[in-house]
């Protein structure tokens, strides 16, 4: 498989990293804005919701505006958005910050699994996919771990932060691998012959 599969992986990891990072810290944040844990579950709540809803929003919007350049823009308001949520002075705040990374991390697994089925062969397409659902599951397993691991020395907007600059090392990545590949095309079906040729010879 072309290497440029393991980037759409990685990609699906930090989302999914991302999206499951509060809910071993929601005691602190509770303690730290003076609300109840139960409102502070709220965070994970409305991260699953716009995470579900976004999808097909942002999966037909990648038609238009290119899949690999809208899959960088969520890795780039995914870290954004964890780096506001560390800085948070008021509930709402963080509130807004998880609106958005739901948002964000969301609109990664339809374009994912879109840019790969683009890049792969029939054949070779239920292995590739794998690869990548791989990915996200490995990040669903590990977001909560870390994150409680990281909020024992470092407090909930510790996990955050460094969420957030996971997020943004993982944008620089991505952008430079899918340049290498050959997917830097600014609409979804013009993929480079280089890509398709490598991928089709291994």
């Amino acid at each position: 498989m072309l290497p440029i599969l393991n980037i759409i992986a990685a990609t699906t990891f930090a989302a999914a990293l991302s999206s499951r990072s509060m809910e071993p810290v929601l005691p602190l944040v509770a303690d730290s804005f003076g609300v109840t844990v139960a409102t502070a579950a709220s965070l994970s709540a409305v991260v699953a919701f716009t995470f579900a809803i976004v999808q097909p929003i942002l999966g037909a919007a990648a038609d238009m505006f290119g899949k690999a350049r809208l899959m960088i823009a969520c890795l780039i308001l995914l870290g954004a958005a964890n780096i506001v949520g560390a800085m948070a002075t008021s509930f709402e705040m963080l509130f807004l910050s998880r609106v958005l990374c739901g948002m964000a991390a969301g609109g990664t697994f339809p374009i994912a699994f879109g840019l790969t089925s683009d890049l792969v062969p029939t054949a070779q397409r239920q292995v590739a996919l794998s690869r990548v659902l791989a990915g996200a599951m490995t990040g669903n397993l590990l977001g909560a771990t870390a994150a409680g691991v990281i909020g024992d020395f470092l407090g909930w907007r510790g996990v955050l932060a460094v969420l957030g600059a996971i997020m943004v090392i993982a944008s620089a990545v991505v952008f430079i691998g899918f340049r290498r590949g050959g997917v830097t095309s600014p609409r979804s079906g013009s993929v480079s012959s280089r890509s398709r040729t490598a991928i089709a010879r291994s």
